[in-house]
């Protein structure tokens, strides 16, 4: 009757698959990691970006205190290094692509392992 499902054929179908699909414009969906302590709020992105936040003062985090914290943001990223080595298998976590190529377009960045970030941000 009236609600039978029209069948569709291999041809119908095949054409659904042909169409191009994206998005128009492009937005960064790469994962953060955040950790609250007290009043402070620090984001890490995987492309090596860290952001620190008094969201008592702040609460919409349009003040990154990185800048004039830096010691407070570095011990926020070692709790949060050692959190994530802790409570995540190493599946979960974005790894390095061997056949990453540097000189290709990069929207934002390449992955930057939370290890090497310490390193960089510890040393003089």
């Amino acid at each position: 009757p009236g609600n039978q499902q029209k069948g569709y054929g291999r041809t119908e179908f095949y054409q659904f698959l042909r169409q191009k699909w994206g998005y128009k414009g492009h937005h960064n969906f790469a994962t953060w990691a955040t950790l609250r302590q007290g009043d402070y709020k620090l984001h890490y992105d995987y492309h090596g970006k860290v952001e620190l936040y008094n969201i008592a003062d702040d609460l919409s985090e349009s003040n990154d205190l990185t800048a004039t914290h830096p010691g407070r943001a570095l011990q926020m990223l070692v709790q949060l290094t050692d959190w994530l080595k802790a409570n995540c298998e190493p599946v979960y976590l974005p790894q390095p692509n061997p056949d990453f190529d540097p000189r290709g377009k990069l929207p934002y960045g390449p992955y930057v392992p939370l290890d090497q970030l310490l390193t960089s941000l510890r040393a003089p």
